[in-house]
């Protein structure tokens, strides 16, 4: 059943506060992909924070023509269904989810985003989800971090039980 302009008003309202206020938005193409399968990648998104919209891309056009004008043209440039993924509370994550259920649904493809104002190509999206997340980086910076100090340690320490070695040794000789 078609919509009327009020209804697709209200849409292109409601796209553009979530435009204004997320952090980036991930494009996906999601033709052949079972609806069970969608709405599996939708509960993982909303776990994570975000927000996943199927959304037509006429009305998303509308919904950019005020805020980006060169993104409306890479919109047109998609040939198949569109699906938006809206990361609220992290710019990455959205991505990751997106990229690793892609692995596992090959019709599932990930068309590019809209990343701090401007239009990502998909590759740069994808390499970007490829990254380690911050919480792992962090790790690996504490570890970095922590390394020198241990390994000063463990030296003190293995010159001590040589000393420690060394006097045993020597008592036993001498008795």
């Amino acid at each position: 059943m078609p919509k009327s302009k009020q209804q697709k008003q209200e849409i292109i309202n409601d796209l553009q506060k979530k435009l204004a206020k997320n952090k980036s938005v991930v494009l996906l193409g999601f033709d052949k992909v079972g609806s069970l399968a969608l709405f599996d990648l939708r509960d993982k998104i909303k776990e994570a924070g975000a927000e996943l919209k199927v959304v037509k891309k006429t009305l998303l056009e509308k919904a950019l023509a005020k805020k980006q004008e060169g993104i409306g043209q890479k919109i047109q440039e998609i040939k198949s269904q569109l699906a938006l993924v809206f990361g609220f509370e992290d710019e990455l994550t959205p991505a990751k989810i997106c990229y690793d259920f892609s692995k596992t649904q090959e019709s599932l493809k990930i068309l590019g985003s809209i990343l701090e104002g401007g239009f990502a190509e998909s590759a740069k999206m994808i390499e970007l989800a490829q990254l380690p997340s911050r919480d792992e980086l962090l790790a690996w910076l504490a570890g970095c971090l922590k390394a020198p100090i241990n390994n000063f340690t463990y030296a003190l320490k293995g010159n001590l039980n040589n000393l420690v070695y060394t006097l045993e040794q020597i008592s036993k000789v001498k008795q």
